[in-house]
């Protein structure tokens, strides 16, 4: 998000980083946002014009038959925010100046303070070592590698026409984003060998050679039910279970292995669907 709100400064924006930034620092829920965002964008299409023109239009008038008064103002407020960001790049020759600005802009501001290699569940990301650097830090030390490998001592970064940091931003950005792609493909490599853990449900339209249907036992798998594991034969609940087990066995291209707990503390029981397929060759 950060990255977004940080391309809107940059001349000749496209409307990605426009809809990204619009997205992040208007108020409200998932889909309040959404709907705001798909309307600019209707307007937009509409129109034939950029994002951020559909959405300037908007925000600036004092009515809307589709808005309320109050997002109409919190729009117009998002938009002034990161016009004033714009500028303060026109005038600042810090890059880590922008970048704490920007930071600030964001409505949750700790997320910045928490460590870059866990997600926002806690959880500790793959891939990735155990630095404790939080995610302001990690913006902080690139931005300081990236002056010292690309300019020298003699004040490079700012021997340029365009007034304040406007293209030392633009160089790190584009430095940023190399390096995000380079590491994306180096993983990719690195991975082609791994597993993918996946739901059924996220599986729909994926194939791989080999697929494993892990704990397929009677109330687990496809369905978790909230019942005590209650479904009726003719319920609607039974046929969904079935097009789910149906999706999960078609993800596979060469060979399938059904894999179902036997004993445990609880005696669970196989599925369902794995007695029906007992006369078969799997």
């Amino acid at each position: 998000a950060i990255m977004a709100i940080l391309r809107t400064t940059l001349p000749g924006c496209d409307d990605g980083p426009w809809r990204q930034a619009l997205k992040t620092l208007l108020p409200g829920d998932k889909e309040e946002k959404k709907k705001i965002i798909d309307h600019v964008e209707k307007i937009s299409l509409a129109r034939k014009c950029s994002f951020i023109s559909a959405a300037t239009d908007i925000f600036s008038a004092k009515v809307s038959g589709t808005f309320k008064r109050t997002q109409i103002t919190q729009g117009r407020k998002v938009l002034s925010t990161l016009y004033s960001l714009s500028k303060f790049v026109e005038r600042e020759q810090s890059v880590s100046a922008v970048i704490s600005s920007a930071g600030n802009m964001l409505p949750q501001q700790y997320l910045l303070e928490k460590r870059a290699v866990i997600d926002n569940d806690g959880g500790k990301l793959l891939n990735e070592d155990n630095d404790i650097r939080s995610v302001l830090q990690f913006l902080m030390d690139d931005v300081s590698d990236f002056l010292s490998t690309h300019f020298s001592s003699s004040g490079d970064a700012n021997q340029t026409e365009e007034k304040g940091c406007t293209a030392t931003l633009k160089a790190f950005i584009d430095y940023i984003s190399l390096r995000e792609t380079e590491n994306f493909r180096s993983r990719k490599e690195e991975n082609k060998n791994s597993i993918t853990l996946t739901t059924i449900h996220q599986s729909k339209g994926l194939e791989w050679d080999v697929v494993f249907i892990v704990q397929a036992n009677d109330s687990e798998i496809p369905l978790l039910h909230e019942y005590n594991g209650t479904v009726k034969e003719a319920g609607c609940t039974l046929e969904e279970e079935r097009r789910l087990f149906y999706v999960a066995m078609t993800r596979a291209r060469k060979k399938l292995y059904i894999l179902h707990v036997t004993v445990d503390s609880h005696r669970q029981v196989a599925d369902v669907y794995l007695l029906s397929l007992s006369s078969y060759s799997i």
